[in-house]
């Protein structure tokens, strides 16, 4: 079974919510959508899944599988910045 995690849009491109990671979602047939990650969620699945591993992320109304292709954090502070999933169709 896939990790799970539940995510939503970003309501503002550029601006961090405290307590979010913020991300996007791409894939060749889709446009990009911007997220936003709860950050406490997000290190639990980060722990049991590695780069190139696949998620389920649960979008409002649907589900999307896809692949955990970049984790940008802070270089001295551990801190999770940015990531980014590509969707698999």
């Amino acid at each position: 079974m896939l990790p799970v995690l539940l995510i939503g849009r970003r309501r503002e491109v550029g601006k961090k919510a405290k307590g979010f990671i913020p991300g996007v979602i791409y894939g060749s047939n889709s446009k990009t959508i911007h997220v936003e990650f709860e950050e406490q969620a997000l290190r639990k699945v980060l722990e049991k899944c590695r780069l190139k591993n696949q998620i389920t992320i649960q979008l409002e109304d649907r589900e999307i599988t896809g692949k955990i292709k970049e984790v940008q954090k802070h270089l001295t502070k551990n801190r999770l910045l940015h990531v980014d999933i590509q969707a698999i169709h």
